[in-house]
């Protein structure tokens, strides 16, 4: 019953973070990718969902999809049933974490990693927003996968190999796929398992990944084959319009946009008590050239790197965490392939996995030294985060509150000039609503949708050639929407 204790306070803690979201309403993508979308109504629509991209015409994650039609048949549209299953995913994705933490650390620090994994207030774009839930069932079966591949090597190791955590590896790495695009990171997360068995044994990596290789490759496959039918569906390999400043980039352009971007992934990981729904320009500035943010950013990951390759020997743990959260965000970063986005909470839910790991060892060796510092520090951190992902958390309550606090938290962000904008307009304040809307403009004119909605508005005021430039604008942006939305 002991062993049991800690996953059990895991999960408590985990449901009682986000226990009041299930008062929400579907906020923000929840209404198009949901509550508009006639697809996910109803299971019966199950063919039309696997051979569909999942929003509009861009990406494709089944799995995801299918989950929301199950909850739209069991709870007729209600949004507490949507929020529900969030919060349940979360709690099976911090054991998740427990377990993996328990495969690498003793016991204490794999129970510290979990709580620290549960309560982190990045997590809260992913759990209180309905379609964040593709982060969290791409994580949950993400760290499936590790676990059985983990057990398959053990068990080759012993002499004694078995096929069904082969198959289980392979199950898990599929549906994290079709779950979400994060789970590309996979291959690279079972090879750092490999090599922090070999660190921990002594046993040379090559051996134990000779063990492994078959399945090691067949997931590489698996891969492979999964982006190939996410290009023939969405007809491109990408599948995603490039976040604003990302058109028309190479890898080096974008790896200069992107560096400054470090800093932020370090803060939100480490530092998370300002949050965000938006970092997009100019609230997170985009630039080509080689300015003091990239020094910075160049200079933190040099650090994490070093620290990764320092501590291998006597942390290997630290060193596999680091390489876990940094092959996570590479999948994010745009520099392979440019996203729909910059920056979003959401992305670090796989991530945070790794860094929760090496807090949980640096806690530990604490507790070795000053077990009562080392208590009373876990519950600070704990206490901390939860009160800060309770309390961030109700920004997603409904539409009202998530616009509000969106304009405060993004200043300068033309989403956030947008939203501020469209607010004044229904506010009966035309000249601060124009005002606004055309300094977001200027700071991204790409937008369809913004395009389309200051096109509405020039035409209830009756000026009709300027509404028809920005409906051209947004034609030549995206034809499909602005012929839709004419």
């Amino acid at each position: 019953m002991r062993r049991l204790l800690s996953p059990a306070l895991v999960a408590l803690v985990a449901a009682v973070v986000f226990a009041h979201t299930l008062s929400f309403e579907f906020v923000y993508d929840d209404v198009w990718a949901i509550v508009h979308n006639s697809r996910v109504h109803s299971l019966a629509h199950w063919r039309d969902i696997l051979t569909s991209p999942y929003w509009k015409n861009e990406l494709y994650r089944p799995v995801t999809s299918m989950t929301f039609a199950a909850d739209w048949t069991a709870w007729g549209g209600s949004p507490a049933g949507f929020h529900l299953a969030n919060v349940l995913l979360h709690v099976l994705a911090s054991l998740l974490v427990y377990a993996l933490a328990a495969a690498l650390l003793p016991r204490a620090g794999a129970l510290a990693a979990a709580l620290l994994f549960a309560v982190h207030p990045v997590h809260v774009e992913a759990v209180a927003n309905v379609v964040g839930r593709a982060e969290v069932l791409a994580t949950v079966f993400t760290l499936l996968a590790v676990l059985l591949y983990r057990r398959h090597g053990d068990l080759a190791s012993g002499g004694a190999p078995n096929p069904w955590p082969a198959v289980g590896t392979l199950a898990s790495v599929l549906l994290a796929l079709a779950s979400k695009e994060s789970a590309f990171a996979t291959p690279g997360l079972l090879l750092v398992m490999d090599w922090y068995h070999a660190r921990t044994t002594g046993e040379p990596f090559f051996d134990r990944f000779r063990r492994q290789r078959t399945l090691w490759v067949a997931v590489v496959l698996l891969a492979v084959l999964w982006l190939g039918l996410r290009a023939r569906i969405l007809g491109e390999l990408a599948g995603d319009h490039p976040a604003p400043g990302l058109e028309g980039t190479h890898v080096g352009d974008r790896l200069l946009i992107m560096l400054p971007v470090v800093a932020e992934y370090v803060r939100l990981l480490l530092v998370p008590l300002r949050l965000s729904a938006d970092y997009s320009p100019d609230f997170l500035p985009i630039s080509r050239s080689f300015t003091p943010r990239t020094l910075l950013g160049l200079a933190l990951l040099t650090g994490c790197v070093g620290l990764a390759l320092g501590a291998r020997k006597r942390a290997p743990v630290v060193t596999a965490g680091l390489a876990w959260t940094g092959m996570s965000l590479f999948i994010v970063s745009n520099v392979a392939v440019p996203t729909g986005i910059l920056l979003a909470e959401r992305t670090q839910y796989l991530a945070s996995v790794g860094v929760c790991l090496a807090l949980g060892w640096a806690w530990f060796e604490i507790g070795r030294r000053r077990p009562l510092i080392a208590a009373a520090l876990l519950v600070v951190l704990v206490g901390v985060g939860a009160v800060r992902s309770w309390t961030r958390a109700w920004a997603w309550r409904d539409g009202d509150t998530f616009f509000s606090q969106l304009v405060l938290d993004a200043p300068g962000s033309y989403r956030s000039d947008w939203v501020a904008g469209m607010r004044a307009y229904i506010a009966g304040d035309s000249d601060t609503g124009e005002r606004l809307m055309k300094r977001g403009l200027r700071t991204y004119g790409g937008n369809p949708v913004m395009l389309i909605d200051f096109a509405k508005v020039m035409e209830k005021q009756g000026r009709w050639r300027e509404a028809g430039n920005y409906r051209w604008a947004a034609f030549l942006a995206d034809s499909s929407l602005g012929t839709e939305a004419a």
